[in-house]
């Protein structure tokens, strides 16, 4: 997996860094661009996404024990960018970002130094992932928001435990402070969690029938449905009959 880290000097604004065996320049992977406008990035938030086969976890806002030239607390943040097989190191990895274990391994990873003003322990980072093997249970597919709480999160974390993400493409899972429910619905996140949604416990978010049909396919079936559009067509045609069918019988059970 890939790894960045974003971090800031004494005097030198925040970048964010590559870490490799090779050495550490200044870069950021463009997946992190494509699930930034749905956090408040300065707040503690993680979030699971899956786009053409990759899977990111970011996690920002991690306290750390360094300030800056003007005594403000520098804040860590650090994503893993992987393949599908390393789904259940990065489901572990955001189970301990949930409840807080990350902050102070990443603190003593990250350190003042290097020509960005922070350096990062290679050794250490990787220590990070580590984990136990979660379970390898199907998904919930029912997309849920809330507003975020320890209740809630710890509720989330339990869930990653215990079961694999869904298959779809996007943001998954988006924990963080100050955004709208619109935000995350509209990202159309499988579970998201923010202090602006009213909902204090989880709400159910109504899926189309398109998302009905891809909760069903695997990442492998999806490459495959994007080189062969008639397979897409197929599946398409077969949702449409499926939900006729359920109207019908729907229909003849109240004639009964």
């Amino acid at each position: 997996m890939k790894i960045y880290v974003r971090s800031r000097g004494e005097s030198q604004d925040y970048c964010w860094l590559s870490i490799t065996e090779e050495g550490q320049q200044r870069e950021e992977h463009p997946l992190i661009g494509q699930v930034k406008d749905l956090i408040q990035s300065e707040a503690h938030s993680v979030v699971l996404a899956r786009f053409r086969g990759k899977l990111l976890l970011l996690v920002t806002g991690e306290e750390s024990s360094r300030t800056d030239s003007r005594t403000r607390q520098i804040r860590n943040s650090v994503a893993w960018v992987g393949e599908n097989s390393d789904e259940s190191v990065l489901r572990m990895l955001a189970v301990r970002a949930l409840r807080g274990d990350l902050r102070a391994e990443l603190d003593r990873a990250v350190t003042f130094g290097g020509e960005e003003g922070f350096q990062v322990s290679l050794p250490d980072i990787e220590q990070l992932a580590l984990t136990d093997k979660p379970a390898n249970s199907p998904p919930d597919r029912t997309k849920k928001i809330g507003r975020t709480s320890q209740e809630l999160r710890d509720e989330l974390a339990e869930e990653l435990e215990k079961y694999r993400l869904p298959s779809s493409e996007g943001p998954l899972v988006v924990v963080t402070g100050i955004k709208k429910a619109e935000v995350l619905e509209n990202a159309g996140v499988w579970r998201g969690l923010s202090s602006l949604v009213e909902a204090e416990d989880w709400e159910t978010i109504p899926e189309t029938e398109t998302e009905a049909l891809s909760g069903y396919l695997t990442p492998e079936l999806d490459q495959k449905m994007l080189k062969n559009p008639q397979l897409i067509l197929y599946l398409l045609m077969a949702s449409g009959l499926y939900v006729i069918l359920s109207q019908l019988l729907s229909f003849m059970q109240k004639l009964q």
